[in-house]
């Protein structure tokens, strides 16, 4: 953890005035971040840590000041996909790990598309729609999140944490994205 977070730390200093710099050192992180996530030790708690210590922050500052190159939020974008995906069945069976990471990771992923079109960075924000519903799709399969309507209340007393979850998060989703509910559903109905 301490490698990692010297590595956010050459990531944020260097960002601006570095781009470069921050790009291998992003891109560091991007190799370490998954396969430890993966490794069987690894406890739920630790995973979210990582994300919570290491990546929001990270991504904290990319939505203030979208970067001055594309290939940083593109590989931000993605290591926050890959290491979400690969720490999605270890965090699933704590709702509010599952919840606190999975809506920050959706909260960054959105404020980045949003300062994308911002920038009038096209080719980012077509990537990370499709990084957004891929992991949609992955959560929705494995039961962690459902399509709600858009009248449903997830704060209804006896809601279930994932009613809960699926309710604020495609209220975060519809307010940048309106067009991907209707995708995800067509996609899961084929």
């Amino acid at each position: 953890m301490v490698c990692l977070k010297g590595l956010q730390s050459v990531v944020l200093s260097s960002y601006n005035t570095q781009p470069k710099l921050a790009l291998e050192s992003l891109a560091s992180v991007g190799k370490v971040v998954p396969e430890m996530l993966q490794r069987p030790a690894m406890q739920t708690k630790e995973a979210a840590d990582v994300f919570k210590m290491i990546l929001f922050p990270v991504a904290d500052e990319f939505s203030r000041q979208f970067p001055p190159i594309v290939a940083l939020p593109q590989m931000l974008s993605e290591v926050l996909c890959k290491g979400y995906l690969k720490i999605l069945e270890k965090i699933a069976t704590t709702p509010h790990e599952l919840a606190y990471v999975w809506m920050n990771t959706l909260k960054h992923l959105l404020l980045l598309i949003d300062k994308a079109h911002q920038a009038q960075a096209v080719e980012y924000i077509e990537t990370a729609i499709e990084r957004i519903k891929s992991v949609v799709l992955t959560m929705l399969s494995m039961k962690l999140l459902s399509i709600v309507a858009d009248t449903e209340d997830g704060e209804a007393e006896g809601t279930t944490p994932e009613k809960q979850l699926s309710v604020s998060s495609w209220k975060a989703i519809d307010a940048f994205l309106p067009d991907l509910k209707g995708e995800v559903s067509k996609q899961i109905a084929k």
